[in-house]
């Protein structure tokens, strides 16, 4: 209480103003006022947890003078920090500055030493020799962990050079190289991680990194949709073979492969973070054995500083705080989230730049009202957005808006999508809003989702599915008890390496209302789900209009299988609000679950698409189909005006009926606001490029598991 008091006292002239002053600098003193600020952002914040305790109702902001505040830890907000609904602390850079927070280690490329060790040169490419340098972290305080034997994201460093994420060591530099042939899948019984033969005698310059902290392989395994880094137990020059010191789930070898024994030798996969591997300024390694940096500088960067990121914490961590606003901001470098949010109501992030962190832009832990706008996010490790928010027992809504944020490159470390609404079954996600959005330039899909009544409208979601397979536009896998949710008037385009919209592993109940959907996979893909309608869009230039499985007879969607099961009994479905709200649900197991029931798709225009609808099963299975009113084209050139890459509606009566309800193309997308001043162009030249890749289409994990 003392301490508190003390502080308080130390700056009256920032209580009378309302305003904490802060500049960078990093070290000790000031009062917080204009004439004598802070020069530490985290004194700051302790001012201000001192203020709200002696004025709780005044209205307080936290004025950063622009410039760069480099963090060693943190920057934490609890409820001492909290304001009021009309009164929030709000943390802003003062008029006409940019503010930049970062969380890492500024180090001085002259600290690099040239490497001398015989050893080490004898492992190095020739052109990397001269100018690569080390750097022993713990000079600067950092102690790298050893990573496990799998690792999803970087687990060891991020390194930024000038705001730019410095590439870590990869073979193949572009692409991936390719199995020979899986001799072992690392399946129980047996303890190895599974062994394949490689065909690059590349692979036998790494055998000294073996004995030097080790190697990993990241690749997709498996399935076109997962990609693990995994270590490397032995390298077999003789043998020609590479085997793995962990085994992952299913084993190594494409889930398609030959009879389904992952003998397909099409699996990719690239060596990561190897000293061997460094061939071009900018890359580097870190070696945890040795506690040291390799860096071969980036051109023309002689007595700069570099950004060294070793927390996996975020920048900004607000926990039980409520009514905080965090405006026009711009959050760079960590090896965790930009911004985290748990529990509380009502915090802002509006009008920032998040962007170089290696997890999340922004992650939201529950609580209610939370607000992410108008913000640019890109170049993330994983998601751009990700968040839960909502309590299913009882219905709760979270009340949480994400909207126009302009996301893009981001799945930097893994392929995720751009915004993660509750994944998953069982997710506490309930009654928010995801609108109007551009999201684009990502590996996998643009939003997916999971949990009741949450609204998805007037996103633009275009070039997804870069680096992934099997995903949607807008994703589900939810089963049976996410219900509710709406999907309307969403954009969705050029991306044929994605469902537009795709309810998987039997996902229900869902509106899909008034959607563009153009050059995607498929437009609509309901996948062995119940109780779904599929109204008044436009689908165009799609190889499938629809596609509408029964795959749940041959992985048995019913009662008897536990995912589904479970599901069930993790919701009071019998009970209100649940009984009234969902009445289908209740009566879910009246009939077969395994065969679709109730999907209804009306009023669709599908226009130049190569089939208007696919149904994969036995005929019987989709007796319960309701297909009306839907107009088949055979052109879509009335909708498409080429020159700006955008769709237009002719006239009722010409080429659309005249019931169909034309959605609001004028407002999908981002718009302008007194955070975003300009809506930014999109990349015509990278819409028009024709897509020389070989789409996945979703039927082939269908018949995977039908053993066709």
């Amino acid at each position: 209480m003392l301490r508190g008091l003390l502080c308080f006292l130390c700056f009256p002239v920032a209580l009378s103003a309302g305003v904490i002053h802060v500049v960078p600098g990093g070290g000790p003193g000031g009062n917080g006022s204009a004439a004598d600020p802070f020069r530490n952002l985290p004194d700051a914040v302790k001012a201000a947890e001192t203020l709200r305790k002696r004025q709780p109702g005044e209205e307080l902001t936290i004025s950063l003078a622009g410039g760069s505040y480099i963090l060693t830890q943190p920057l934490r907000l609890g409820p001492g920090h909290s304001g009021q609904a009309e009164r929030p602390l709000v943390i802003r850079p003062a008029p006409c500055q940019r503010a930049r927070l970062s969380l890492g280690q500024e180090v001085a490329l002259d600290d690099f030493r040239k490497i001398t060790d015989p050893a080490l040169l004898a492992r190095m490419s020739p052109e990397a020799k001269g100018g690569t340098g080390r750097l022993s972290l713990g000079e600067i305080g950092v102690k790298l962990a050893v990573p496990r034997n799998q690792f999803s994201k970087n687990d060891l460093l991020e390194v930024f050079h000038e705001g730019r994420r410095l590439p870590m060591s990869c073979w193949p530099n572009h692409g991936y190289a390719r199995m020979g042939a899986v001799l072992d899948k690392g399946l129980p019984p047996s303890r190895e991680g599974g062994c394949f033969l490689y065909q690059d005698d590349r692979v036998e310059r790494w055998l000294p990194a073996m004995r030097d902290g080790g190697v990993w392989l990241r690749g997709f395994w498996r399935v076109p949709w997962t990609r693990q880094a995994i270590r490397v137990k032995e390298i077999d020059p003789d043998r020609k073979t590479i085997r793995f010191a962990e085994s992952i789930g299913g084993g190594i070898g494409s889930k398609y492969g030959k009879a389904h024994a992952g003998n397909l030798g099409e699996e990719q996969w690239q060596a990561i973070n190897l000293l061997e591997e460094i061939d071009m300024p900018g890359e580097w390694s870190a070696n945890p054995a040795t506690n040291t940096l390799h860096l071969w500088p980036p051109s023309g960067s002689a007595g700069e500083k570099l950004l060294v990121c070793h927390l996996a914490k975020p920048v900004i961590e607000i926990a039980q705080a409520s009514n905080v606003t965090l405006r026009e901001i711009d959050i760079d470098g960590s090896l965790g989230h930009g911004i985290s949010i748990e529990g509380g109501s009502r915090v802002i992030v509006a009008g920032c730049r998040i962007r170089n962190v290696a997890d999340c832009g922004v992650f939201i832990a529950g609580g209610s009202g939370h607000l992410v706008l108008s913000n640019d996010i890109s170049e993330t490790g994983r998601e751009g957005v990700r968040f839960t928010g909502g309590v299913r027992k009882t219905l709760t809504p979270g009340g949480h808006r994400v909207t126009n944020n302009h996301i893009h490159h981001t799945g930097v470390h893994a392929p995720v999508p751009a915004i993660t609404a509750g994944e998953g079954r069982k997710s506490q996600t309930v009654g928010n809003i995801v609108s109007r959005n551009r999201i684009h330039d990502v590996p996998n899909a643009g939003i997916v989702f999971g949990g009741n009544d949450n609204l998805f409208e007037l996103n633009e979601i275009y070039r997804i599915g870069l680096g992934s397979s099997d995903l949607g536009g807008i994703y589900t896998n939810s089963a049976w008890t996410a219900r509710g949710n709406i999907i309307r008037h969403n954009f969705i385009h050029h991306s044929l390496n994605a469902n537009a919209i795709y309810m998987d592993d039997g996902s229900c109940g869902s509106l899909i209302e008034g959607n563009i959907l153009w050059k995607t996979g498929s437009g609509g893909f309901i996948g062995g789900g119940h109780d779904q309608t599929l109204r008044h869009n436009l689908i165009l230039e799609c190889p499938r209009g629809m596609h509408l499985d029964s795959r749940g007879v041959s992985r048995d969607y019913s009662i008897s299988n536990k995912g589904f099961a479970d599901d069930l009994a993790s919701v009071p479905y019998t009970r209100e609000p649940w009984k009234s709200r969902y009445p289908a649900l209740v009566r879910i197991l009246e009939t077969d679950t395994r065969v679709p029931r109730n999907i209804v798709m009306e009023h669709n225009v599908i226009a130049g698409c190569e089939t208007a609808i696919r149904k994969s099963g036995r005929p019987e299975h989709f007796k319960n189909l309701v297909w009306r009113g839907n107009v088949e084209l055979p052109s879509a050139a009335d909708f498409i005006d080429e020159a700006r890459m955008t769709i237009v509606f002719p006239p009722p009566g010409k080429g659309i009926p005249a019931t169909f309800q034309v959605p609001p193309v004028e407002r999908i997308g981002l718009y302008q606001d007194s955070l975003r001043k300009e809506i930014p162009p999109r990349d015509l030249k990278a819409l028009r490029e024709k897509d020389t890749s070989k789409p996945f289409d979703s039927q082939t994990d269908i018949d995977a598991s039908n053993g066709r």
